[in-house]
């Protein structure tokens, strides 16, 4: 039988933001109508003490916002945004029958086992090294199923292949992945998904152009992104002395690097990327029917900086790759 008791791991300060990621996930999935459930994930992490906890406050919170706002449904970004890749995903699907994912950060990213992608799709998470150790342990210890072995597991495989990859994307990451099976003569749908924004500008835009170098013409990028705004608010945030504001919350702002440019489209023209699509955060809750949960301090941030700076955001953005890069930024 596999050890199923829960170690705290030591990870990394982004990993332990995918931990927190995990629970405002598993928050939603108690709602009563969530807009994203699973059973892996709660499998994986439902046991440790300190995601319980997060959950809960995320419960509290969220139920507090639908009293004070009179609604029936808030819902976190995390969520939300996963959903709208899990779309973007089963469209994709709909015109190939063979394909690569390769999910970038994929932190605790369960699509693997929830999605029904097929046996034509192969899929690649990738992450720090300590992060994918981590993940691996606890998927073995849910007994989700790692490789097509014949055997029956609690959490079988619902695509042809997957394969935790511990690559540093701020380095030379792409050899690594070729080397794990990745193909350039075949499409890739790329995710990133609250990614962008650990990054500096310029890492961030290395990573799009190796990942469009690597892409044939039918490929596919879904990504998330703060908006110009938000970003600018989020520094000012963190440095102005007289602003209270929770600790955790701060530190958790500070370890932001960079927000998307205002000209989205001529920014990712620049990196190799045609723009199919581009969505607030929180147009894509009201076409799910919820509201966007807020953060602690948030309103007071809108209220100090969005009449100089214009809405505080999250930009949802699908794009497919150029035949010639073209430098609009």
């Amino acid at each position: 039988m596999p050890d199923t008791t829960y170690r705290s791991p030591r990870l990394t300060a982004v990993a332990k933001t995918a931990m927190l990621v995990a629970a405002a996930r598993l928050a939603e999935a108690k709602h009563e109508q969530p807009v994203l459930t699973d059973e892996l994930l709660e499998a994986i992490i439902g046991s440790s003490g300190e995601v319980v906890a997060a959950m809960r406050q995320c419960i509290q919170e969220t139920q507090q916002q639908e009293r004070e706002d009179g609604v029936n449904h808030v819902a976190s970004f995390t969520s939300v945004r996963m959903k709208f890749g899990d779309s973007q995903l089963v469209q994709f699907r709909a015109s190939h029958v063979s394909f690569q994912v390769v999910i970038l950060g994929a932190g605790l990213d369960t699509r693997p086992w929830r999605l029904d992608l097929g046996s034509g799709v192969s899929i690649y998470d990738i992450d720090q090294k300590d992060m994918t150790e981590f993940k691996n342990a606890r998927l073995l210890a849910a007994d989700a199923q790692l490789q097509m072995d014949g055997k029956t597991h609690r959490f079988p495989l619902r695509c042809g292949s997957w394969k935790g990859v511990p690559l540093d994307l701020t380095g030379s990451w792409l050899p690594g992945l070729l080397l794990s099976g990745l193909s350039t003569d075949v499409p890739t749908v790329w995710v990133a998904e609250g990614l962008f924004y650990y990054m500096d500008q310029e890492a961030g835009s290395a990573l799009l152009k190796t990942m469009a170098s690597a892409s044939t013409p039918d490929s596919m990028l879904i990504m998330t992104h703060l908006n110009h705004a938000l970003f600018t608010a989020s520094q000012r945030f963190i440095s102005d002395g007289d602003f209270p504001t929770d600790e955790k919350i701060k530190t958790f702002y500070s370890s932001w690097k960079s927000g998307m440019p205002e000209n989205v489209g001529g920014y990712l023209a620049s990196c190799g990327w045609r723009v199919d699509s581009q969505q607030l955060m929180s147009e894509i809750h009201k076409e799910y029917g919820v509201q966007l949960a807020r953060w602690k301090n948030t309103a007071e941030m809108r209220r100090k900086y969005e009449p100089e700076l214009g809405t505080l955001d999250y930009w949802v953005v699908v794009a497919h790759p150029m035949s010639v890069i073209v430098d609009k930024s």
